[in-house]
């Protein structure tokens, strides 16, 4: 897809919303196990750090979930900054001390952890790009879909209201 030069220049805005996300940070493959207890997150601890599987060895202790949370890095945003600063703390082969959660207590396995340099726009240029792109695409898409609500012969039951043809929507 061509982007006219005006589109361009506006990448420097682009970059300025989203250069946190290429900051210098981690990246790590992170297994979790959510416990009932202390007690039961400590034991977890004691066992896998003796060799035994984390998974089983969660889902033995009455873990509610234990799995992959695939990839979390620094950047993630969905996570607490707590949990995130958890985890981050990690190395490969790490487990987390128990993090209280609602309703039960957290365990973190890092499987693998990468840590990553702090990139430049110049860098990552084509990535901005083409994320810039894709937003510029997305609200052309949805300008022409209000516009072609706001055509469109619409019938509404009088008892959900009227049809407001200038907003697309019903009053």
């Amino acid at each position: 897809m061509d982007v006219d030069e005006a589109y361009l220049n506006s990448l420097g805005y682009h970059w300025e919303t989203v250069k946190d996300r290429f900051k210098a940070g981690w990246s790590s493959t992170v297994r979790a196990a959510f416990l009932p207890t202390k007690a039961a997150a400590e034991e977890l601890r004691q066992k896998v750090t003796a060799g035994a599987p984390f998974d089983d060895t969660a889902n033995g202790l009455g873990a509610a979930k234990a799995g992959s949370m695939g990839q979390v890095t620094s950047a993630s945003e969905e996570l607490s900054p707590e949990l995130k600063n958890l985890i981050g703390t990690l190395h490969k082969g790490e487990l987390s001390p128990p993090a209280q959660a609602a309703d039960g207590y957290l365990v973190f396995l890092c499987e693998d952890r990468q840590d990553l340099p702090e990139r430049t726009l110049a860098e990552v240029r084509a990535q901005v790009l083409s994320a810039a792109q894709d937003q510029k695409r997305q609200r052309l898409f949805a300008d022409w879909l209000d516009e072609r609500e706001k055509k469109a012969a619409v019938k509404i039951a009088s008892f959900y209201g009227k049809w407001n043809k200038e907003r697309g929507s019903v009053n």
